[in-house]
Protein backbone atom coordinates (compact mmCIF):
# COMPACT_ATOMS: atom_id res chain seq x y z
CA UNK A 1 0.00 0.00 0.00
CA UNK A 2 1.64 3.29 -1.05
CA UNK A 3 0.68 6.18 0.85
CA UNK A 4 0.64 9.82 -0.46
CA UNK A 5 3.02 12.46 0.35
CA UNK A 6 1.80 15.32 1.64
CA UNK A 7 2.09 17.45 -1.90
CA UNK A 8 -0.40 15.06 -3.29
CA UNK A 9 -2.51 15.30 -0.26
CA UNK A 10 -3.24 19.14 -0.56
CA UNK A 11 -3.87 19.28 -4.10
CA UNK A 12 -6.56 16.40 -3.82
CA UNK A 13 -7.78 19.30 -1.30
CA UNK A 14 -7.63 22.16 -3.55
CA UNK A 15 -9.24 20.09 -6.50
CA UNK A 16 -12.46 19.14 -4.43
CA UNK A 17 -12.56 22.99 -2.72
CA UNK A 18 -13.24 23.91 -6.78
CA UNK A 19 -15.14 20.54 -7.56
CA UNK A 20 -17.63 22.32 -4.54
CA UNK A 21 -17.43 26.01 -5.57
CA UNK A 22 -18.40 25.05 -8.88
CA UNK A 23 -21.39 22.95 -8.12
CA UNK A 24 -22.76 25.45 -5.72
CA UNK A 25 -24.69 27.30 -7.83
CA UNK A 26 -23.76 30.87 -6.14
CA UNK A 27 -20.35 33.24 -5.30
CA UNK A 28 -20.43 35.00 -8.27
CA UNK A 29 -22.51 38.41 -9.05
CA UNK A 30 -23.82 37.09 -12.38
CA UNK A 31 -24.30 33.78 -10.66
CA UNK A 32 -23.49 32.55 -14.11
CA UNK A 33 -19.49 32.06 -13.57
CA UNK A 34 -19.06 34.50 -16.62
CA UNK A 35 -18.51 37.82 -15.08
CA UNK A 36 -20.94 40.79 -15.45
CA UNK A 37 -23.40 41.25 -18.26
CA UNK A 38 -22.54 44.00 -20.83
CA UNK A 39 -24.62 46.93 -20.95
CA UNK A 40 -26.34 47.70 -24.51
CA UNK A 41 -26.88 51.44 -25.13
CA UNK A 42 -29.80 53.04 -25.78
CA UNK A 43 -31.10 53.49 -29.39
CA UNK A 44 -33.33 55.95 -31.50
CA UNK A 45 -34.52 54.36 -34.97
CA UNK A 46 -34.35 55.82 -38.28
CA UNK A 47 -30.65 56.05 -38.21
CA UNK A 48 -31.36 58.68 -34.94
CA UNK A 49 -32.79 61.36 -37.30
CA UNK A 50 -35.73 62.37 -37.22
CA UNK A 51 -38.06 65.59 -39.14
CA UNK A 52 -41.31 66.87 -38.16
CA UNK A 53 -43.50 69.71 -39.18
CA UNK A 54 -45.94 72.26 -37.52
CA UNK A 55 -47.67 74.55 -38.09
CA UNK A 56 -46.79 78.45 -36.44
CA UNK A 57 -48.39 79.49 -33.71
CA UNK A 58 -48.52 75.91 -31.80
CA UNK A 59 -48.44 75.55 -28.10
CA UNK A 60 -48.04 72.38 -26.15
CA UNK A 61 -46.09 69.09 -26.83
CA UNK A 62 -45.02 68.52 -30.42
CA UNK A 63 -43.06 65.45 -30.48
CA UNK A 64 -42.53 62.61 -27.98
CA UNK A 65 -38.73 61.54 -28.26
CA UNK A 66 -38.62 57.31 -28.32
CA UNK A 67 -35.55 55.39 -27.73
CA UNK A 68 -35.38 51.57 -27.20
CA UNK A 69 -33.34 49.98 -24.97
CA UNK A 70 -32.08 46.18 -24.33
CA UNK A 71 -31.59 45.99 -20.93
CA UNK A 72 -35.52 47.68 -20.34
CA UNK A 73 -33.69 50.62 -18.57
CA UNK A 74 -35.60 53.57 -17.49
CA UNK A 75 -34.19 56.29 -20.02
CA UNK A 76 -34.05 59.97 -19.77
CA UNK A 77 -34.10 62.45 -22.34
CA UNK A 78 -32.12 65.81 -22.29
CA UNK A 79 -31.68 68.48 -25.14
CA UNK A 80 -28.03 69.11 -26.15
CA UNK A 81 -26.63 72.54 -26.27
CA UNK A 82 -25.99 74.18 -29.65
CA UNK A 83 -27.95 74.74 -32.91
CA UNK A 84 -31.39 75.77 -31.82
CA UNK A 85 -31.75 74.04 -28.62
CA UNK A 86 -32.39 76.63 -26.51
CA UNK A 87 -35.41 77.44 -28.57
CA UNK A 88 -37.25 74.15 -26.97
CA UNK A 89 -38.34 72.82 -23.80
CA UNK A 90 -37.75 68.90 -22.92
CA UNK A 91 -39.40 67.08 -20.15
CA UNK A 92 -37.25 64.10 -18.95
CA UNK A 93 -39.86 61.56 -20.53
CA UNK A 94 -39.09 63.03 -23.88
CA UNK A 95 -42.57 65.04 -24.35
CA UNK A 96 -40.77 68.28 -26.60
CA UNK A 97 -42.09 71.74 -26.67
CA UNK A 98 -41.46 75.44 -28.20
CA UNK A 99 -40.41 77.66 -25.46
CA UNK A 100 -42.29 80.50 -27.19
CA UNK A 101 -44.72 79.65 -29.64
CA UNK A 102 -43.11 80.23 -33.29
CA UNK A 103 -44.05 82.78 -35.61
CA UNK A 104 -43.33 81.53 -39.09
CA UNK A 105 -43.13 85.53 -40.23
CA UNK A 106 -40.05 85.81 -38.16
CA UNK A 107 -38.03 83.43 -37.04
CA UNK A 108 -35.83 82.93 -34.35
CA UNK A 109 -33.95 79.94 -35.49
CA UNK A 110 -30.25 80.15 -36.13
CA UNK A 111 -30.67 80.32 -40.17
CA UNK A 112 -34.01 82.44 -39.29
CA UNK A 113 -35.63 80.47 -42.86
CA UNK A 114 -37.98 78.40 -40.00
CA UNK A 115 -35.98 75.12 -39.82
CA UNK A 116 -35.05 74.44 -36.65
CA UNK A 117 -32.34 71.97 -35.60
CA UNK A 118 -31.81 70.38 -32.69
CA UNK A 119 -30.29 67.26 -30.64
CA UNK A 120 -31.80 64.92 -28.24
CA UNK A 121 -30.62 62.61 -25.69
CA UNK A 122 -31.49 59.35 -24.47
CA UNK A 123 -29.48 58.05 -21.51
CA UNK A 124 -29.76 55.05 -19.08
CA UNK A 125 -28.52 55.85 -16.25
CA UNK A 126 -25.66 53.59 -16.27
CA UNK A 127 -23.26 55.42 -18.84
CA UNK A 128 -25.05 54.33 -22.31
CA UNK A 129 -26.75 57.17 -24.50
CA UNK A 130 -28.02 57.66 -27.65
CA UNK A 131 -28.31 61.53 -29.26
CA UNK A 132 -31.59 61.77 -32.28
CA UNK A 133 -31.16 64.73 -34.58
CA UNK A 134 -34.46 66.29 -35.29
CA UNK A 135 -35.41 69.00 -37.35
CA UNK A 136 -39.07 70.77 -36.38
CA UNK A 137 -39.87 72.57 -40.07
CA UNK A 138 -42.33 75.52 -38.82
CA UNK A 139 -45.23 76.32 -41.80
CA UNK A 140 -47.06 79.14 -41.78
CA UNK A 141 -50.88 79.75 -41.75
CA UNK A 142 -52.82 82.29 -42.72
CA UNK A 143 -54.11 82.80 -39.52
CA UNK A 144 -57.82 83.43 -40.15
CA UNK A 145 -57.12 85.75 -42.98
CA UNK A 146 -59.21 85.50 -45.93
CA UNK A 147 -58.22 87.18 -48.57
CA UNK A 148 -60.52 88.14 -52.06
CA UNK A 149 -60.58 89.62 -54.71
CA UNK A 150 -63.89 91.83 -55.65
CA UNK A 151 -63.72 93.85 -58.58
CA UNK A 152 -60.98 94.14 -61.41
CA UNK A 153 -60.40 96.07 -64.64
CA UNK A 154 -60.05 99.41 -63.32
CA UNK A 155 -57.44 101.48 -64.94
CA UNK A 156 -54.40 102.55 -62.74
CA UNK A 157 -56.24 103.24 -59.51
CA UNK A 158 -54.55 105.93 -56.78
CA UNK A 159 -57.44 105.58 -54.04
CA UNK A 160 -60.76 104.69 -52.35
CA UNK A 161 -62.85 105.46 -49.66
CA UNK A 162 -65.68 103.46 -48.44
CA UNK A 163 -69.33 104.56 -47.55
CA UNK A 164 -72.18 102.51 -45.15
CA UNK A 165 -74.01 101.10 -47.79
CA UNK A 166 -71.94 99.81 -48.11
CA UNK A 167 -69.89 100.86 -51.63
CA UNK A 168 -66.07 101.56 -52.17
CA UNK A 169 -65.57 104.70 -54.95
CA UNK A 170 -62.16 103.98 -56.60
CA UNK A 171 -60.33 106.50 -57.91
CA UNK A 172 -57.97 106.14 -61.63
CA UNK A 173 -55.01 108.22 -62.24
CA UNK A 174 -57.09 109.40 -65.59
CA UNK A 175 -60.34 110.98 -64.03
CA UNK A 176 -62.92 107.77 -63.65
CA UNK A 177 -64.93 107.23 -60.38
CA UNK A 178 -66.27 103.67 -60.08
CA UNK A 179 -68.50 102.92 -57.35
CA UNK A 180 -68.60 98.72 -56.51
CA UNK A 181 -71.12 97.77 -54.51
CA UNK A 182 -69.83 95.74 -51.95
CA UNK A 183 -73.09 93.50 -51.27
CA UNK A 184 -72.99 91.62 -54.11
CA UNK A 185 -73.99 87.68 -54.19
CA UNK A 186 -72.38 84.87 -53.65
CA UNK A 187 -72.51 83.56 -57.52
CA UNK A 188 -71.58 86.98 -58.97
CA UNK A 189 -68.21 87.62 -60.37
CA UNK A 190 -66.68 90.92 -59.73
CA UNK A 191 -67.46 93.00 -63.06
CA UNK A 192 -71.14 92.08 -61.78
CA UNK A 193 -70.12 93.81 -58.54
CA UNK A 194 -69.40 97.32 -60.52
CA UNK A 195 -72.75 99.16 -60.98
CA UNK A 196 -71.69 102.43 -63.40
CA UNK A 197 -69.16 105.05 -63.85
CA UNK A 198 -68.97 108.06 -62.50
CA UNK A 199 -66.60 110.51 -65.04
CA UNK A 200 -65.73 113.78 -63.02
CA UNK A 201 -64.45 116.67 -65.29
CA UNK A 202 -61.58 118.01 -63.77
CA UNK A 203 -60.83 121.69 -64.95
CA UNK A 204 -61.60 122.29 -68.78
CA UNK A 205 -59.83 118.95 -69.92
CA UNK A 206 -62.73 116.33 -68.42
CA UNK A 207 -60.32 113.69 -68.71
CA UNK A 208 -56.71 114.23 -66.89
CA UNK A 209 -53.15 113.19 -68.25
CA UNK A 210 -51.71 110.36 -66.15
CA UNK A 211 -47.81 110.55 -66.99
CA UNK A 212 -45.39 112.05 -64.45
CA UNK A 213 -47.45 111.67 -61.41
CA UNK A 214 -49.96 113.84 -63.27
CA UNK A 215 -53.77 112.76 -62.70
CA UNK A 216 -55.97 111.89 -60.47
CA UNK A 217 -54.85 112.04 -56.97
CA UNK A 218 -56.88 111.39 -54.23
CA UNK A 219 -60.31 111.49 -53.10
CA UNK A 220 -62.38 112.13 -49.98
CA UNK A 221 -65.88 112.65 -48.53
CA UNK A 222 -66.56 114.05 -45.30
CA UNK A 223 -69.37 113.71 -42.38
CA UNK A 224 -72.41 116.33 -41.62
CA UNK A 225 -72.52 118.96 -44.17
CA UNK A 226 -70.44 116.71 -46.71
CA UNK A 227 -72.73 113.73 -45.77
CA UNK A 228 -75.12 114.52 -49.22
CA UNK A 229 -72.53 112.70 -51.80
CA UNK A 230 -70.29 115.96 -51.94
CA UNK A 231 -66.90 114.68 -52.68
CA UNK A 232 -63.68 116.30 -52.68
CA UNK A 233 -60.98 115.29 -55.56
CA UNK A 234 -57.25 115.86 -55.80
CA UNK A 235 -55.97 116.26 -58.87
CA UNK A 236 -52.17 117.29 -60.50
CA UNK A 237 -52.38 118.63 -64.00
CA UNK A 238 -50.90 121.46 -66.24
CA UNK A 239 -48.68 122.19 -63.71
CA UNK A 240 -50.95 122.72 -60.75
CA UNK A 241 -51.97 120.11 -57.60
CA UNK A 242 -55.64 121.56 -57.54
CA UNK A 243 -58.49 120.21 -54.75
CA UNK A 244 -62.32 120.66 -55.99
CA UNK A 245 -65.65 119.60 -55.07
CA UNK A 246 -68.02 117.30 -57.03
CA UNK A 247 -71.61 116.55 -56.27
CA UNK A 248 -72.45 112.90 -57.17
CA UNK A 249 -73.93 111.87 -60.24
CA UNK A 250 -76.13 109.35 -62.08
CA UNK A 251 -73.21 109.30 -64.65
CA UNK A 252 -71.43 112.65 -64.40
CA UNK A 253 -70.41 114.35 -61.58
CA UNK A 254 -71.13 118.24 -60.82
CA UNK A 255 -68.75 120.39 -60.39
CA UNK A 256 -68.95 122.31 -57.88
CA UNK A 257 -65.78 124.57 -57.56
CA UNK A 258 -62.09 124.75 -56.70
CA UNK A 259 -61.13 124.85 -53.08
CA UNK A 260 -57.28 125.28 -53.31
CA UNK A 261 -55.17 125.37 -56.52
CA UNK A 262 -51.25 125.33 -55.66
CA UNK A 263 -48.15 125.63 -58.12
CA UNK A 264 -46.40 122.27 -59.13
CA UNK A 265 -43.48 122.60 -60.66
CA UNK A 266 -42.48 119.14 -61.70
CA UNK A 267 -39.62 118.56 -63.61
CA UNK A 268 -39.07 115.52 -66.55
CA UNK A 269 -35.45 115.00 -65.01
CA UNK A 270 -36.07 113.91 -61.65
CA UNK A 271 -38.82 111.84 -60.43
CA UNK A 272 -41.68 113.82 -59.33
CA UNK A 273 -43.58 114.43 -56.26
CA UNK A 274 -46.61 115.95 -55.94
CA UNK A 275 -48.01 114.01 -53.06
CA UNK A 276 -51.57 113.92 -53.13
CA UNK A 277 -53.84 112.28 -50.39
CA UNK A 278 -56.71 113.81 -49.37
CA UNK A 279 -58.77 113.10 -46.60
CA UNK A 280 -61.66 114.31 -43.76
CA UNK A 281 -59.99 114.23 -40.49
CA UNK A 282 -61.65 113.13 -37.29
CA UNK A 283 -62.53 116.82 -36.58
CA UNK A 284 -63.94 117.24 -39.86
CA UNK A 285 -61.26 119.40 -41.45
CA UNK A 286 -59.91 118.61 -44.80
CA UNK A 287 -56.36 117.39 -44.71
CA UNK A 288 -54.37 117.78 -47.82
CA UNK A 289 -50.63 116.57 -48.57
CA UNK A 290 -48.34 117.87 -51.35
CA UNK A 291 -44.89 116.90 -52.81
CA UNK A 292 -41.91 119.65 -52.60
CA UNK A 293 -42.68 119.18 -56.37
CA UNK A 294 -38.90 120.11 -57.05
CA UNK A 295 -37.13 116.83 -58.46
CA UNK A 296 -34.06 118.32 -56.94
CA UNK A 297 -33.51 118.79 -52.96
CA UNK A 298 -31.67 121.80 -53.71
CA UNK A 299 -34.97 123.27 -55.12
CA UNK A 300 -36.89 121.88 -52.25
CA UNK A 301 -40.05 124.69 -50.73
CA UNK A 302 -40.41 121.65 -48.03
CA UNK A 303 -38.80 124.17 -44.96
CA UNK A 304 -40.21 127.31 -46.52
CA UNK A 305 -42.97 127.69 -44.47
CA UNK A 306 -44.86 130.34 -46.05
CA UNK A 307 -45.20 127.78 -49.47
CA UNK A 308 -47.85 125.34 -49.68
CA UNK A 309 -45.35 122.53 -51.12
CA UNK A 310 -43.99 119.85 -49.36
CA UNK A 311 -46.23 119.92 -46.39
CA UNK A 312 -49.78 118.88 -45.04
CA UNK A 313 -52.60 121.35 -45.31
CA UNK A 314 -55.89 121.92 -42.76
CA UNK A 315 -58.67 123.72 -44.07
CA UNK A 316 -62.36 123.77 -43.81
CA UNK A 317 -63.68 123.94 -47.26
CA UNK A 318 -67.05 126.15 -47.71
CA UNK A 319 -70.15 125.12 -49.00
CA UNK A 320 -72.93 127.03 -49.52
CA UNK A 321 -75.23 125.22 -51.17
CA UNK A 322 -76.00 122.23 -53.90
CA UNK A 323 -75.13 124.08 -56.93
CA UNK A 324 -73.23 126.67 -55.45
CA UNK A 325 -69.86 126.70 -54.63
CA UNK A 326 -69.01 129.66 -51.90
CA UNK A 327 -66.72 132.36 -53.19
CA UNK A 328 -64.32 132.49 -50.24
CA UNK A 329 -63.30 128.91 -50.75
CA UNK A 330 -62.59 128.07 -46.88
CA UNK A 331 -61.97 129.04 -44.05
CA UNK A 332 -58.57 128.53 -41.50
CA UNK A 333 -59.10 126.75 -38.40
CA UNK A 334 -58.18 128.68 -35.33
CA UNK A 335 -55.81 126.44 -33.92
CA UNK A 336 -53.28 125.64 -37.00
CA UNK A 337 -49.99 126.89 -35.95
CA UNK A 338 -49.48 129.48 -38.55
CA UNK A 339 -53.08 130.26 -38.48
CA UNK A 340 -52.41 134.05 -38.20
CA UNK A 341 -50.03 134.21 -41.40
CA UNK A 342 -46.93 135.81 -39.73
CA UNK A 343 -44.39 132.89 -39.47
CA UNK A 344 -45.57 130.70 -42.02
CA UNK A 345 -48.97 130.09 -44.56
CA UNK A 346 -52.28 129.74 -42.50
CA UNK A 347 -53.19 126.45 -44.05
CA UNK A 348 -49.58 124.79 -43.10
CA UNK A 349 -50.13 121.80 -40.50
CA UNK A 350 -46.94 120.38 -40.57
CA UNK A 351 -43.89 120.57 -43.01
CA UNK A 352 -40.70 118.98 -44.45
CA UNK A 353 -42.11 116.11 -46.58
CA UNK A 354 -40.88 115.25 -50.56
CA UNK A 355 -43.71 113.23 -51.70
CA UNK A 356 -46.50 112.28 -49.25
CA UNK A 357 -49.11 109.60 -51.09
CA UNK A 358 -50.08 108.17 -48.88
CA UNK A 359 -51.93 108.90 -45.35
CA UNK A 360 -54.61 107.58 -42.76
CA UNK A 361 -55.70 108.66 -39.32
CA UNK A 362 -55.43 106.36 -36.46
CA UNK A 363 -58.07 108.51 -33.74
CA UNK A 364 -57.25 111.84 -34.34
CA UNK A 365 -53.17 110.86 -35.47
CA UNK A 366 -52.52 110.82 -39.15
CA UNK A 367 -49.72 108.42 -40.11
CA UNK A 368 -48.56 110.09 -43.80
CA UNK A 369 -46.15 108.29 -46.17
CA UNK A 370 -43.05 109.83 -47.89
CA UNK A 371 -39.84 108.71 -49.63
CA UNK A 372 -36.24 110.64 -50.42
CA UNK A 373 -35.54 111.34 -53.93
CA UNK A 374 -33.25 108.68 -54.19
CA UNK A 375 -35.30 106.09 -53.06
CA UNK A 376 -32.66 105.76 -49.98
CA UNK A 377 -35.15 105.88 -47.91
CA UNK A 378 -38.90 105.01 -47.33
CA UNK A 379 -40.74 106.21 -44.33
CA UNK A 380 -43.99 106.88 -42.03
CA UNK A 381 -44.04 109.71 -39.85
CA UNK A 382 -46.88 110.42 -37.00
CA UNK A 383 -48.27 113.44 -36.66
CA UNK A 384 -50.59 114.17 -33.85
CA UNK A 385 -52.55 117.45 -32.95
CA UNK A 386 -49.92 118.47 -30.46
CA UNK A 387 -47.10 117.76 -33.67
CA UNK A 388 -48.62 120.82 -35.19
CA UNK A 389 -46.27 123.26 -37.07
CA UNK A 390 -43.88 119.86 -36.84
CA UNK A 391 -40.91 119.83 -39.18
CA UNK A 392 -40.45 116.17 -40.63
CA UNK A 393 -37.29 116.89 -42.38
CA UNK A 394 -36.93 117.10 -45.87
CA UNK A 395 -34.40 117.93 -47.51
CA UNK A 396 -32.42 117.86 -44.84
CA UNK A 397 -33.00 114.08 -43.47
CA UNK A 398 -33.84 111.11 -45.05
CA UNK A 399 -35.19 108.87 -43.05
CA UNK A 400 -33.97 109.28 -39.39
CA UNK A 401 -30.33 109.96 -41.32
CA UNK A 402 -29.07 113.31 -42.00
CA UNK A 403 -28.91 113.71 -45.78
CA UNK A 404 -26.91 117.29 -45.81
CA UNK A 405 -24.25 118.51 -43.92
CA UNK A 406 -26.28 121.43 -42.93
CA UNK A 407 -29.59 121.03 -40.86
CA UNK A 408 -30.45 123.83 -38.76
CA UNK A 409 -33.28 122.99 -36.21
CA UNK A 410 -35.37 120.24 -35.00
CA UNK A 411 -37.07 117.79 -36.55
CA UNK A 412 -39.27 114.83 -35.89
CA UNK A 413 -38.06 111.21 -36.99
CA UNK A 414 -40.39 108.91 -38.62
CA UNK A 415 -42.17 106.24 -36.92
CA UNK A 416 -41.20 103.49 -39.58
CA UNK A 417 -38.96 103.30 -42.21
CA UNK A 418 -37.28 101.26 -44.45
CA UNK A 419 -33.97 100.99 -47.34
CA UNK A 420 -34.07 100.78 -50.83
CA UNK A 421 -33.56 97.11 -50.81
CA UNK A 422 -36.48 96.79 -49.36
CA UNK A 423 -39.12 98.83 -51.28
CA UNK A 424 -39.46 102.16 -52.77
CA UNK A 425 -42.75 103.14 -52.64
CA UNK A 426 -44.58 103.57 -48.88
CA UNK A 427 -48.12 102.71 -48.67
CA UNK A 428 -49.83 104.40 -45.17
CA UNK A 429 -51.78 101.95 -43.35
CA UNK A 430 -54.42 101.27 -40.73
CA UNK A 431 -54.73 100.19 -37.34
CA UNK A 432 -56.58 96.70 -37.46
CA UNK A 433 -60.27 96.92 -35.20
CA UNK A 434 -61.80 94.01 -37.47
CA UNK A 435 -62.64 90.34 -36.61
CA UNK A 436 -59.22 89.06 -37.26
CA UNK A 437 -58.10 87.97 -34.14
CA UNK A 438 -54.60 87.92 -35.30
CA UNK A 439 -54.40 91.37 -36.77
CA UNK A 440 -56.53 93.07 -34.40
CA UNK A 441 -54.57 95.83 -32.73
CA UNK A 442 -51.53 95.93 -35.55
CA UNK A 443 -50.94 97.99 -37.77
CA UNK A 444 -50.79 97.21 -41.01
CA UNK A 445 -48.92 98.90 -43.70
CA UNK A 446 -47.41 97.87 -47.20
CA UNK A 447 -44.61 98.98 -50.16
CA UNK A 448 -46.09 99.61 -53.29
CA UNK A 449 -43.01 98.87 -55.46
CA UNK A 450 -42.07 95.60 -53.85
CA UNK A 451 -46.04 94.37 -52.92
CA UNK A 452 -44.94 93.79 -49.23
CA UNK A 453 -47.00 93.78 -46.44
CA UNK A 454 -45.97 94.13 -42.69
CA UNK A 455 -48.01 94.20 -39.16
CA UNK A 456 -46.44 96.08 -36.19
CA UNK A 457 -48.55 95.78 -32.79
CA UNK A 458 -49.70 99.21 -32.59
CA UNK A 459 -48.69 100.17 -29.01
CA UNK A 460 -44.92 99.75 -30.10
CA UNK A 461 -45.48 102.89 -32.61
CA UNK A 462 -44.39 105.73 -30.37
CA UNK A 463 -43.15 109.36 -31.90
CA UNK A 464 -39.56 109.40 -30.85
CA UNK A 465 -39.06 105.97 -32.23
CA UNK A 466 -37.86 104.98 -35.64
CA UNK A 467 -38.97 101.23 -36.26
CA UNK A 468 -37.53 99.44 -38.82
CA UNK A 469 -39.52 96.81 -41.20
CA UNK A 470 -36.77 94.03 -39.56
CA UNK A 471 -38.46 94.42 -36.34
CA UNK A 472 -42.29 94.17 -38.10
CA UNK A 473 -44.16 90.95 -39.10
CA UNK A 474 -43.57 90.19 -43.03
CA UNK A 475 -47.54 89.40 -43.92
CA UNK A 476 -47.43 88.20 -47.52
CA UNK A 477 -47.31 84.56 -46.78
CA UNK A 478 -50.95 85.27 -44.54
CA UNK A 479 -52.60 87.90 -47.54
CA UNK A 480 -52.82 84.89 -50.59
CA UNK A 481 -55.52 86.53 -52.73
CA UNK A 482 -58.44 83.73 -54.16
CA UNK A 483 -57.88 84.87 -57.14
CA UNK A 484 -55.33 87.28 -58.90
CA UNK A 485 -52.49 88.58 -57.60
CA UNK A 486 -51.81 91.89 -55.32
CA UNK A 487 -47.93 93.32 -56.99
CA UNK A 488 -48.45 97.01 -55.85
CA UNK A 489 -50.39 98.44 -53.32
CA UNK A 490 -51.15 101.32 -53.79
CA UNK A 491 -53.57 102.46 -51.48
CA UNK A 492 -55.15 100.44 -48.27
CA UNK A 493 -58.96 101.41 -46.77
CA UNK A 494 -61.08 100.76 -43.95
CA UNK A 495 -64.37 99.22 -44.57
CA UNK A 496 -67.18 100.31 -42.04
CA UNK A 497 -67.53 96.52 -40.66
CA UNK A 498 -63.38 96.61 -40.30
CA UNK A 499 -62.36 94.85 -43.44
CA UNK A 500 -59.43 96.10 -45.23
CA UNK A 501 -59.49 96.96 -48.75
CA UNK A 502 -56.32 96.96 -50.91
CA UNK A 503 -55.94 99.06 -54.34
CA UNK A 504 -53.89 97.50 -56.69
CA UNK A 505 -52.43 99.42 -59.37
CA UNK A 506 -52.45 96.86 -61.42
CA UNK A 507 -56.49 97.18 -61.46
CA UNK A 508 -57.47 94.96 -58.49
CA UNK A 509 -59.36 95.93 -55.56
CA UNK A 510 -58.80 93.10 -52.88
CA UNK A 511 -60.64 92.36 -48.94
CA UNK A 512 -59.48 90.84 -46.24
CA UNK A 513 -62.10 89.48 -43.92
CA UNK A 514 -62.10 86.93 -41.57
CA UNK A 515 -62.41 82.94 -42.67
Amino acid sequence: MQIPHRGQIAACAMSALLLLAGCSGGGGPSGGGGGGATNVAPAFAGNATAGIEVAENVTGTIYQAAATDANNDSLTYAILAGEDGARFSLTADGKLSFVASPDFENPVNVALNNDYQLRITASDGKGGSATLALRVRVTNSTEGITTRQIASGFAEPVAALLDDRPAIYVAERGGAITSVNLFGCASCGSSQLQYGYRQPRIGTAGTLPSGLREGLLGIARGTGEYENRWFTLNASASGRLTVSQFLEGSRLWTSIGTVISIPSPETTTVAPAPGGWIGFGPDGYLYIATGDGAGLPINSTAQDTRTLRGKVLRIKPKIAGFDVFSQSNYTIPADNPFANGVSGAPEVWAYGFRDPRTANFVGSDLIVSDRDVDGAFSELNLIRPSDRGGNYGWPYFTGARPATDTHIGTFINPIIQWARNQGNNPTAGLLYDGAITSLRGSYLFADAETGTFWTLPFVQIQQGNTITVDQASRRNQDIVPDSGTITNPVFLSRGPNGDIYVVDKKGFIFALTAN
